[in-house]
C-alpha cells in the first residue's frame, strides 16, 4: 500500500494515479467530453479546407485533455477528388513514449479513404498499458471538393456519474404522456434516474402532480431521455434531479 496524496520525501502523485480516480470520480472508463467545460469542443466549418474547434475539456479512460477557454484548434482538410465521397475523422490522440515514458494528447484529421466509409483508428486502454489511443469526436463528410456534413462521435456528461443535475419539466411540452428531454450530456450506455426535488422546496400543487403523474423513463438514447407519465399528466412545471446510476 503506497500513499497518494500525502506529502514524501520523492514525487509519487503519478498521471496513472490520476487518472484512474478521475476514471473512478465519472463511473466510467469511456471517453467522453466535460458537460459545461468551454464550448464542448464546438466546431465551425470556416471552408472546405479548413475546420476550427473550440475549447472544451475531454477524459479518455481518466486522462483529462483540454483546448482552454478562449483557444482554439484549426484543421486543415485536404481537398476532395470530383465524383467522390470521403469521410475524414477527428481524433484526440493520446500517446506514451516507452523510451522517456512521456505522455502526449494531440488532435489529428484521419484521412479517409475514397468512396469507402470511415479510416480505422487505434483503441487501447491506458490503465492496462495501452500507448496509444485515438478518442472520436467528428465525422467530416466529403462529397466532392465540398464538405457536406459533420458528425458529432462523442458523449458529452458531467464529471461525475454521481453528480444530479437539476431540470424543469415543463407542463407544456408533454406529449400523449410522454416527455422527451434532448441534451447533449445524456449518454447511450449511462442509465439515469429521476426524482423530485427536495420536498421543502417543491410547492403542494408540485408534489401532487409529481405524485399523480407516476413519471419514469422509458427510452434513452445518446442525447435524449423520453418519460412517460401513466397516471396524470402534470399540468404544471416539474422541478425535478437527473442522475447516473
Amino acid at each position: 500500500m503506497h500513499i497518494i496524496t500525502g506529502r514524501r520525501e520523492a514525487s509519487h502523485i503519478t498521471p496513472r494515479r490520476d487518472a484512474d480516480y478521475w476514471a473512478a470520480i465519472a463511473g466510467t472508463k469511456d471517453d467522453f467530453v466535460v458537460a459545461g467545460v468551454g464550448h464542448e469542443f464546438a466546431l465551425e466549418v470556416v471552408s472546405n479546407n479548413e475546420i476550427v474547434m473550440s475549447s472544451g475539456q475531454l477524459v479518455m479512460c481518466g486522462v483529462r485533455a483540454a483546448i482552454d477557454f478562449g483557444e482554439t484548434e484549426t484543421f486543415a482538410i485536404k481537398n476532395g477528388t470530383q465524383g467522390t465521397t470521403r469521410n475524414d475523422l477527428i481524433v484526440c490522440r493520446y500517446e506514451k513514449d516507452m523510451n522517456s515514458l512521456f505522455e502526449t494528447t494531440t488532435e489529428h484529421v484521419i484521412e479517409g479513404p475514397n468512396n469507402s466509409g470511415d479510416p480505422a483508428v487505434t483503441t487501447g486502454d491506458m490503465s492496462q498499458g495501452a500507448v496509444k489511443h485515438e478518442m472520436l469526436l467528428y465525422r467530416i463528410r466529403l462529397n466532392g471538393i465540398n464538405i457536406v456534413g459533420v458528425d458529432k462521435l462523442f458523449n458529452v456528461r458531467a464529471a461525475s456519474g454521481n453528480t444530479p443535475v437539476p431540470y424543469t419539466l415543463l407542463a407544456s411540452k408533454w406529449s400523449g404522456g410522454i416527455y422527451t428531454i434532448t441534451e447533449p450530456w445524456i449518454g447511450e450506455r449511462e442509465d439515469m434516474e429521476l426524482y423530485p426535488v427536495a420536498v421543502s422546496t417543491m410547492s403542494p400543487t408540485e408534489r401532487a402532480a409529481w405524485d399523480a403523474g407516476q413519471i419514469w423513463p422509458i427510452s434513452q438514447k445518446q442525447g435524449e431521455l423520453k418519460l412517460a407519465a401513466p397516471g396524470a399528466v402534470p399540468v404544471v412545471n416539474l422541478p425535478i434531479v437527473l442522475k447516473w446510476i
